[in-house]
C-alpha cells in the first residue's frame, strides 16, 4: 500500500493528519489493530462476509429465508404492530399460545387436574325451558319441574290442578278442560277412522278401572269395569246398593233398582216428549205409556193384565187389544173368550121388539161364504173360504126395519185418517251393526181428524161382533118360534 502524506510526521509510528482517499492504494491485506470510527472492523467484517453479493433486504425471497414476513403478507399489520405481549399465553399459565385449547376443541381435551368429570358427549350447558327452573353450564346441574301453583311433582307423578291455568278453559294439544259455564273435558281428534279420539283408563293386570262422579266432594255415581279382561261394564249410582246397570260378558244387560221396586225403572223419550216406560210393581214387570200398559203377573198368577203405568195399578174394562186400523190376525187359544154377563152389571133388560125381530129375520138370511182380498192377493185360488155376513148388508137390514145399526153393539163402524211415507232401502253395515232392509211404505194413522195433517186420507172400516149378532138373531128366532107355537096351540084348541 502506498500512502502519500499531505501533512504529518513519518517515522516508526507515523501520524497522519489528513489522508486523501485518492492517495491510498491498497494492494495487499490491511490489518487494523484497533477500531475504525468506533467499530470493530474484524467482527463486523465477518457479518458482512455472510451477505450475498448485491443483497436486497426488501426482496421477498430474502425476507422469507430469514424467517420474516413482508408487510404485504400480513392483512392486519396495524393489529400485529399493536399486539401486547400480555395477550400471549405464557409458560406460567401451563401452556403457550400454539398449544392452548382452541375454539374447535372439546372439553375432553383439557387435563383433568381440577377433578372435573371427563366429558364424553357434546353438551355444553343445560337450559331450563318453559315451565322449568334450574339448569347451568358447569358442575352438578338440576332442572326442576312445576315451579308454580297447581302443579304437584312426586317421584313418578306430575299432577296438574286448575290453578296452574291462567284462564278457566285449558287446552293441552287436543285435550280441553273447561270450567267456565258447565264443566267439560273434551278429547278431540282431527283425524279420520276408528278411535280417533280416545280416553283410556287402564287399571293393568286384573285391576278395575273406574270413573267417579262427585258432588260437593262426595262420590255420587260411577262407570267401572269389573272382573278383569272380558269382565262386566257397570254404570251405577253411589246412593245405595242395587242401583246399577251391568253389561255382562254373557251378553246380558242387567238392571238393578233399589227396593221397594214399585214404579218406573226406564223412561223413553221421542224428540223430547215422554213416550213410555218400563217399571215394576213388586216383582212383576210392566211396560206402557200413561194409562195404557201391560203387567206381567207372576206373583200368584200366570197372566198379563191391563195396567195403568201412571198409577202403578191394574186397569179394568178400559183397554182395547188392537183397533179397526191395527188388527191382530189370528188368536190361538185353548178356550174362547170369556165375556162378563153378570146381571148385577146390567140394566134395561128386555125382549126383542117387533122391529128388532124383523131386522134379525132379515139378517139371518144374509149369511154367506166369501174370501178375504188380502188372502187372494197372497195365495190366489188357494185362499180359504170363510162364512159370515157383510157388515153393510146388516146395516141396511137394520135401516129397513127402522133401526140405527150404530145403536147396537154387534155393529161396528170406525173412521180414521192415514198418511203414507216411502222409506228407502238400507244397505247392511256390519261394522256399525246396521242390518239390510228393503224399501217399504209406512202408514201413519190418526184416530181424530184434528190431529191428522192436511192431505190425510179418510178411511172407514165396518165390522161385526159375531157373538152378539148371533145372540140377536137367536133371540129373534126363539121369540118367533114361541109365537108360532102359541098360534098352533090356539088353532088346535079351536078344533
Amino acid at each position: 500500500m502506498t500512502i502519500r502524506q499531505q501533512g504529518g510526521i513519518f517515522g516508526r509510528n507515523p501520524v497522519f493528519n489528513t489522508v486523501e482517499a485518492s492517495y491510498i492504494d491498497v494492494t495487499n491485506d490491511l490489518a487494523v489493530a484497533g477500531t475504525v470510527d468506533g467499530r470493530d472492523i474484524s467482527a463486523d467484517g465477518a457479518k458482512l462476509d455472510g451477505i450475498e453479493a448485491s443483497a436486497d433486504v426488501t426482496d421477498a425471497t430474502n425476507v422469507s429465508a430469514a424467517g420474516a414476513l413482508m408487510e404485504s403478507e400480513v392483512t392486519n399489520v396495524a393489529q400485529v404492530k399493536a399486539f401486547d405481549s400480555s395477550d400471549y399465553a405464557t409458560a406460567a399459565q401451563g401452556t403457550l399460545a400454539d398449544s392452548a385449547i382452541q375454539a374447535g376443541d372439546n372439553v375432553s381435551d383439557l387435563t383433568n387436574d381440577a377433578g372435573y368429570t371427563t366429558n364424553v358427549g357434546d353438551i355444553t350447558g343445560v337450559t331450563a325451558g318453559s315451565g322449568l327452573t334450574g339448569g347451568g353450564t358447569s358442575g352438578d346441574v338440576t332442572v326442576n319441574v312445576g315451579a308454580g301453583t297447581g302443579v304437584t311433582v312426586d317421584a313418578d307423578t306430575v299432577s296438574i290442578g286448575q290453578a296452574v291455568a291462567t284462564t278457566d278453559d285449558v287446552t293441552f294439544a287436543e285435550l280441553t278442560v273447561q270450567s267456565s259455564g258447565d264443566t267439560a273435558l273434551t278429547v278431540k281428534s282431527t283425524g279420520t277412522g276408528d278411535a280417533d279420539a280416545a280416553l283410556y283408563l287402564d287399571a293393568g293386570d286384573t285391576g278395575e278401572p273406574e270413573v267417579l262422579f262427585r258432588s260437593d266432594g262426595v262420590d255420587q255415581a260411577y262407570i267401572s269395569m269389573t272382573g278383569g279382561a272380558g269382565g262386566d261394564f257397570n254404570i251405577g249410582t253411589k246412593a245405595g246398593a242395587n242401583r246399577n246397570i251391568d253389561l255382562q260378558n254373557n251378553d246380558l244387560l242387567v238392571m238393578r233398582i233399589p227396593p221397594p221396586a214399585d214404579g218406573e225403572i226406564v223412561r223413553f223419550y221421542s224428540e223430547g216428549t215422554y213416550s213410555g216406560g218400563i217399571g215394576a210393581q213388586g216383582n212383576d214387570l210392566w211396560i206402557g205409556e200413561g194409562a195404557v200398559g201391560l203387567q206381567f203377573q207372576l206373583t200368584g198368577a200366570d197372566r198379563i193384565d191391563p195396567f195403568d203405568t201412571s198409577t202403578n195399578a191394574v186397569r179394568d174394562d178400559a183397554i182395547d187389544l188392537g183397533g179397526s186400523a191395527s188388527r191382530f190376525d189370528d188368536i190361538y187359544a185353548t178356550n174362547g173368550t170369556i165375556q162378563t154377563s153378570d146381571q148385577n152389571e146390567k140394566q134395561q133388560i128386555a125382549s126383542l121388539t117387533d122391529a128388532e125381530i124383523a131386522a134379525a129375520k132379515a139378517i139371518s138370511a144374509l149369511f154367506k161364504t166369501f174370501k178375504w182380498n188380502d188372502a187372494v192377493t197372497e195365495k190366489g185360488d188357494a185362499a180359504r173360504t170363510h162364512s159370515g155376513v157383510i157388515a153393510q148388508e146388516v146395516e141396511q137390514a137394520m135401516t129397513d126395519a127402522g133401526l140405527n145399526a150404530g145403536d147396537y153393539a154387534f155393529f161396528i163402524s170406525t173412521t180414521w185418517w192415514e198418511t203414507y211415507t216411502d222409506v228407502p232401502a238400507v244397505e247392511a253395515d256390519e261394522e256399525n251393526g246396521v242390518e239390510a232392509r228393503d224399501a217399504f211404505t209406512r202408514t201413519n194413522t190418526f184416530v181424530i181428524q184434528v190431529e191428522a195433517p192436511d192431505g190425510a186420507i179418510e178411511r172407514t172400516r165396518k165390522g161385526i161382533r159375531y157373538p152378539q149378532l148371533l145372540a140377536f138373531v137367536g133371540a129373534s128366532t126363539e121369540q118367533r118360534l114361541a109365537s108360532i107355537e102359541a098360534r098352533l096351540v090356539s088353532l088346535e084348541g079351536s078344533d
